[in-house]
């Protein structure tokens, strides 16, 4: 890999000025040139969802018993689109398999009978 270095003051490629040691961060981190070969990294950090339960429950926006699913999320830095880094946890939610619609987990303490005595008021 050669080092890509650059005058201080000097253009880059997308018309900003390098910073002070001279180097430039954008091409150290996306591209590992060498003579006559150029490499184009992928790399991310998307969610991945996994399912910890599921049951029925009463779903507000369709305003009637459903089937649901209540799933966990974490973060993980992706390489080329596949998760190589588990990162930190986002949290849970519960979500409706007919309109698919996601609820805080709390949902599933309320009961039709309580949601329409509270719609009704």
């Amino acid at each position: 890999m050669t080092d890509v270095t650059v005058r201080r003051g000097q253009m880059r490629h997308d018309g900003q000025t390098t910073p002070r040691g001279g180097k430039d961060p954008i091409a150290e981190l996306a591209w590992i040139r060498s003579p006559g070969v150029t490499v184009l990294i992928i790399c991310g950090i998307r969610v991945f969802f996994h399912i910890i339960g599921q049951g029925v429950f009463y779903c507000q926006r369709c305003g009637a018993e459903r089937r649901y699913r209540r799933r966990s999320g974490r973060k993980f830095f992706t390489l080329f689109f596949v998760p190589v880094v588990p990162l930190n946890k986002v949290g849970q939610h519960v979500q409706c398999t007919t309109c698919r619609t996601r609820f805080h987990p709390g949902v599933l303490t309320l009961s039709p009978a309580a949601e329409q005595g509270a719609s009704a008021r």
